[in-house]
């Protein structure tokens, strides 16, 4: 039996985000929500948020697609 990858909370939340601005949930030029509304809305503490915008800024896929 092969096991899934394991992710963790912020790995999770990262791509979750990432997928919001590719379905352009967020407008193009504008600020993601706060780090306390992203809480809010996923359920997860301030330390899984900033470690999924860590993550965030660190992807060269999702710098590229901003730029777009």
């Amino acid at each position: 039996m092969q096991r899934a990858p394991r992710t963790t909370l912020s790995a999770d939340l990262a791509a979750t985000l990432l997928e919001r601005i590719r379905s352009r949930d967020f407008q193009p030029g504008s600020k993601l929500p706060t780090e306390q509304i992203i809480m809010q809305t996923y359920g997860v503490s301030r330390t899984v948020v900033r470690e999924a915008l860590s993550h965030l800024q660190r992807s060269e896929e999702h710098t590229s697609e901003l730029q777009s």
